[in-house]
């Protein structure tokens, strides 16, 4: 299972909006970005990241760390 399938997975047991999920790629090309979105990430993050830029990622989607 890839990234987008567990999404899609996770969408069809728990619904569109909980949990909230940042998805974490390699992928750079726009249309992965795209569909992981259309499949129900509220954020992505691309490979390599840092805390920095993780938390600016969950502070976006509304999550308290």
């Amino acid at each position: 299972m890839n990234g987008i399938e567990f999404l899609k997975a996770l969408r069809q047991e728990y619904g569109p909006d909980r949990p909230l999920v940042v998805f974490c790629t390699t992928e750079s090309e726009i249309r992965f970005i795209e569909e992981a979105i259309a499949n129900g990430a509220q954020e992505f993050i691309m490979k390599p990241f840092d805390e920095e830029i993780l938390m600016g990622k969950f502070a976006q989607i509304g999550m308290d760390v």
